[in-house]
C-alpha cells in the first residue's frame, strides 16, 4: 500500500517553536535519548475537524488522555479534542476535533515528546568524531 506524505491544504502554519534537550550521555538501558516540546501555530484556511503533523519515531506526552493539548490564539475558540493517535505508515501525529476548526483563525498546537538520538543520519541525530586520539 502507498502513502501520501503531504499535509493537506486546511491548514497553514504560521510559526514553529520548538525546544530539543539531547543527552549527550548514554541512559542506564545505553539509549541516547533527547525531550522535547513544539509549540505550532496555524492559521486554518478552510474548515477542518483534523490536525496532521508530521511525528516520527517520537515517543509523545500524554495530557488527559490524548497526545497533544489545542487553544485557540487571538481570541479564537479552540475546539475541544476527540480523539489523537499516531499513523505509523504516514508518520502523523492525528488530532481529531469534536467540532471544525474556523477559516481564518489562528490555533496553537502543544506536544511534548521523548526520541531515541540516533546515530543513522536521519532527523535529529548524533554524530561522533576522534581529536587526537580522543572520541567527542
Amino acid at each position: 500500500m502507498q502513502y501520501k506524505t503531504i499535509l493537506p491544504q486546511t491548514l497553514s502554519p504560521v510559526h514553529y517553536n520548538i525546544t530539543l534537550w539531547p543527552r549527550l550521555k548514554p541512559n542506564a538501558d545505553d539509549l541516547y535519548i533527547f525531550t522535547g516540546n513544539s509549540r505550532v501555530a496555524f492559521r486554518c484556511v478552510s474548515q477542518t475537524d483534523l490536525i496532521l503533523i508530521h511525528s516520527n519515531k517520537l515517543n509523545l506526552s500524554m495530557f488527559d488522555g490524548f497526545h497533544a493539548k489545542l487553544k485557540g490564539l487571538a481570541g479564537a475558540a479552540a475546539p475541544t479534542l476527540k480523539k489523537t493517535w499516531l499513523e505509523v505508515p504516514t508518520q502523523y501525529l492525528v488530532v481529531h476535533l469534536n467540532d471544525p476548526l474556523q477559516p481564518g483563525s489562528v490555533y496553537e498546537l502543544y506536544t511534548e515528546f521523548v526520541g531515541e538520538l540516533l546515530d543513522d543520519l536521519k532527523g535529529f541525530y548524533r554524530s561522533e568524531y576522534f581529536e587526537d586520539g580522543i572520541k567527542k
